[in-house]
C-alpha cells in the first residue's frame, strides 16, 4: 500500500512540469532487497529542463582522444629522431598537448554540459581523454618500435650504459638484464601506457580547479 501511493505521487511530479516551466522530475526505481520482505525504493531525480546533469562523456571525450593520441604519437617520433631540430620540435608539440586539452574540457563544459561542469566531472572527463590518447599513442608506438624504427631501444639502452659510465655509477648485479627486458618493444610500450596514464591524472588536478563552473542561477 505504502509504494502505491509513493508510485502515485511520483507520477504526479513527473507529470506536473508540462504546460508550465517547473522542472522536470526523472523517476527511477530501483529494487533493492531486504530481509525479511523484498521492497521497492523510489528515487526522484530533478533535472533541469535546460541542463542535462547526467552527459556521457565518452563519445566527446573518445573523439578529442583520437586527435590528442596523433599528438602524443608525433611528440614520441620526434622525441626518438637524433636530429636537434626533431628534438626541439617536441616542446612545440608539448605546448601543443596542453592548449588541446585544455580547449577540448572547456568545449565540453561549454557544448555538452550547458556551461557548467563540477571538479569531479572535468577531472574525469581529462582522464578519458588521456586514457583514449594514450590507447592511440601506445598503438602507433608499438607499430614504429616493431616495424620502422628497430634499432632505437638499442641505442637507448647503449646510450644508458654510455651514462652511467661516464657518472662512474656501479650498476648492481642483474641490472643489466633487467633494464634490457624493460626495453622490449611491448614492455616498453606498456610502460608508457601508464606514464601516460598518470600524466592524466596531473593533468586533471591541475586543469579542473580552472575549468569548473557552476550552472547559472536565473
Amino acid at each position: 500500500m505504502e509504494s502505491e501511493v509513493i508510485e502515485h505521487m511520483a507520477e504526479e511530479l513527473s507529470t506536473s512540469g508540462k504546460g508550465n516551466k517547473r522542472p522536470q522530475l526523472q523517476i527511477s526505481k530501483t529494487f533493492t532487497n531486504f530481509a525479511p520482505s523484498n521492497n521497492y525504493i523510489w528515487t526522484i531525480l530533478i533535472m533541469d529542463e535546460k541542463q542535462n546533469i547526467f552527459v556521457n562523456p565518452m563519445p566527446h571525450a573518445m573523439r578529442n582522444g583520437i586527435s590528442l593520441g596523433l599528438l602524443f604519437s608525433a611528440n614520441f617520433i620526434l622525441s626518438a629522431g637524433e636530429s636537434a631540430i626533431l628534438q626541439a620540435m617536441t616542446y612545440i608539440v608539448i605546448m601543443m598537448i596542453a592548449v588541446y586539452i585544455w580547449k577540448a574540457v572547456v568545449n565540453f563544459r561549454d557544448k555538452e554540459s550547458d556551461g557548467a561542469i563540477s571538479f569531479y566531472r572535468a577531472f574525469s572527463y581529462i582522464f578519458l581523454l588521456v586514457v583514449f590518447a594514450s590507447l592511440i599513442s601506445a598503438i602507433v608506438k608499438l607499430i614504429y618500435l616493431r616495424y620502422i624504427n628497430t634499432n632505437y631501444l638499442d641505442k637507448l639502452f647503449a646510450a644508458t650504459q654510455k651514462f652511467v659510465e661516464a657518472a662512474n655509477l656501479q650498476m648492481p648485479e642483474g641490472s643489466e638484464s633487467a633494464l634490457r627486458e624493460l626495453l622490449d618493444p611491448v614492455k616498453f610500450t606498456m610502460n608508457t601506457l601508464m606514464a601516460d596514464m598518470l600524466l592524466g591524472t596531473i593533468a586533471g588536478l591541475l586543469y579542473a580547479p580552472f575549468v569548473r563552473k557552476k550552472q547559472e542561477t536565473k
